[in-house]
């Protein structure tokens, strides 16, 4: 038994070894790509407070962002053409191949493929993945799960659809045919889901993950019928399956069933942290108005939110809404995503939007009717507290990530904002605060008038890793009241406003404690007549 573990791993070596001669050029060009990415895209970081900074190469022109946008583009495209040199050096298609005649066991030749992509696919990636952390200011041992759930995710995403292709085609112009054939059919039923009017559209609870584990265990399948039985008409039909699974998701909202799983009806144990009520407010009245696709009506509701307990934020994420009319009609939409304001503890007026049929609307409309909306929430909790006095160069926010003040011009270099980057995945939904000055080189005895701003970045329920060839990740932030206006004698009306050094930073961080609902009636309401862009858009029709 011994002697033939020998002789297996023998023919594994073997393999492998005749595929780094003969694919050594491939090799080369892979690596020297992630080469110039560990060279390249550190350069956004460093210059992220001296604003936009480009190269001249002639009549080219360009930026450090667009060399990193290329190179993730580079990259993966080399992982196309390597991956399928490496299937194709023992073709799985027809029976004319020489390695059929000698005695490879498909379980073998299956572990020499898995060790050549180890060895020059994940090995590098790891590497340039840690390099890159540890040249943003990241410990890379302390991302360990996330950088094997990053290459998780590769597998799924890259490695094993395009080892699958490979393994039905003959050669890598046949394979760029087929991707791109697959491409087309995928890209054309999600463009054809897009055009049709949908009322469902609850939050991706587990239909990003279905999708995944669908290309993943499709792509696993393929590859193994192929090596072990070379049964080419069985591997297509399963890849036409995949193709259809994932390109048909748009039709459907996967994730409707799942929303009474993930946001039980509010109770003792998941009591909601906020009180919704039909907003007084006289500058905010309900709107009518098309959603943009046809037959369909978006209504607009004001809306008055309290009662949130400190160091809570409450996300509204869908809307279900019940009409019942004095004639005993009835109408329940599904869920629909919302997109509001995160909320904290102060009162807030905000406006909820759903969405309904024509047809659905012109029945409701001429009469009063009984309103009732169904809000999903993600309530979250806040975790961590940290107050920086700002500096003029890179500063660690403790469980946030490596900031850098932010530069730029206004007739004198200034302090525009802040520049962030987190490590493997975005960071927890934090509430940046920040204190404007509209000068800070005013006296010392006269210090300029603080205006405050704020910002979000980051989510509620992260996962342990986002799919990224670097592992170092861009936190957007944008931040409120960055700029005010003159007076008319000022050619320049719009000035930037200035983060000074040493003012205050304030990075509160939230996670996610509960989901559950919350619930608002409105009685004897009528719903808004239709702007005037609208109906007159239906009365053309």
């Amino acid at each position: 038994m011994k002697r033939g573990m020998n002789t297996g791993m023998k023919q594994v070596l073997a393999i492998f070894r005749k595929d780094a001669r003969h694919l050594w050029p491939e090799i080369c060009i892979s690596l020297a790509l992630q080469a110039a990415l560990v060279a390249l895209y550190p350069r956004q970081w460093r210059h992220a407070g001296l604003g936009a900074v480009s190269y001249s190469f002639g009549a080219f022109a360009t930026s450090p962002d667009a060399f990193g946008d290329l190179l993730n583009i580079l990259i993966p495209i080399s992982w196309w053409v390597l991956l399928a040199r490496l299937v194709h050096e023992e073709r799985l298609v027809g029976h004319t191949q020489f390695w059929i005649t000698r005695p490879y066991r498909w379980p073998l030749l299956l572990a020499a493929k898995l060790l050549f992509a180890s060895a020059f696919v994940y090995l590098p990636f790891l590497i340039v993945q840690c390099i890159l952390l540890h040249a943003a200011g990241f410990q890379p041992l302390a991302h360990v799960p996330g950088l094997l759930f990053n290459a998780l995710l590769l597998t799924g995403i890259v490695i094993l659809p395009l080892a699958a292709v490979a393994s039905v085609t003959s050669n890598l112009a046949r394979m760029t045919l087929v991707l791109l054939g697959v491409l087309v059919f995928v890209a054309g039923l999600a463009t054809l889901a897009g055009v049709l009017p949908r009322l469902a559209s609850s939050p991706s609870l587990v239909s990003s993950a279905i999708s995944f584990m669908v290309l993943l265990c499709g792509a696993a399948t393929i590859l193994v019928i192929q090596y072990a039985r070379r049964r080419a008409r069985t591997a297509w039909v399963l890849l036409a399956v995949v193709a259809l699974l994932l390109g048909s998701s748009g039709f459907y909202d996967a994730d409707q069933p799942f929303m009474n799983r993930f946001y039980p009806p509010a109770g003792a144990s998941a009591a909601p942290s906020v009180e919704f009520s039909y907003s007084e407010n006289p500058m905010m009245r309900p709107v009518a108005h098309g959603s943009g696709a046809r037959g369909m009506i978006e209504i607009a509701i004001p809306v008055h939110v309290a009662g949130i307990a400190p160091h809570t934020v409450v996300i509204p994420t869908a809307i279900k809404v019940t009409l019942d009319s004095e004639g005993s009609s009835h109408w329940d939409s599904p869920w629909q995503t919302l997109s509001t304001d995160k909320f904290l503890s102060a009162p807030y007026d905000a406006v909820f939007r759903f969405r309904m049929r024509r047809e659905t609307y012109e029945q409701f409309r001429n009469g009063p009717v009984s309103l009732h909306m169904t809000v999903a929430i993600d309530q979250g909790r806040t975790i961590r507290e940290n107050t920086i006095a700002l500096p003029d160069a890179r500063f660690e926010v403790p469980g946030f990530g490596m900031c850098t003040p932010q530069g730029g011009w206004d007739g004198e270099p200034v302090t525009i904002g802040i520049s962030c980057l987190s490590a493997v995945r975005q960071p927890d939904l934090t509430f940046v605060t920040v204190l404007w000055h509209d000068d800070c080189r005013a006296p010392n005895d006269a210090p300029p008038p603080a205006v405050s701003g704020y910002g979000w970045v980051g989510s509620l329920d992260a996962p342990a890793a986002e799919p990224s060839l670097t592992a170092v990740l861009q936190a957007p932030m944008a931040l409120t009241n960055s700029w005010r206006y003159s007076n008319r004698t000022d050619e320049q009306r719009i000035h930037m406003r200035e983060l000074c050094p040493g003012i205050p930073v304030t990075f509160t961080s939230y996670a996610l404690q509960t989901r559950t609902r919350a619930e608002l009636s409105i009685a004897g309401f009528r719903l808004p007549e239709l702007s005037k862009a609208t109906a007159a858009e239906y009365r053309t029709q």
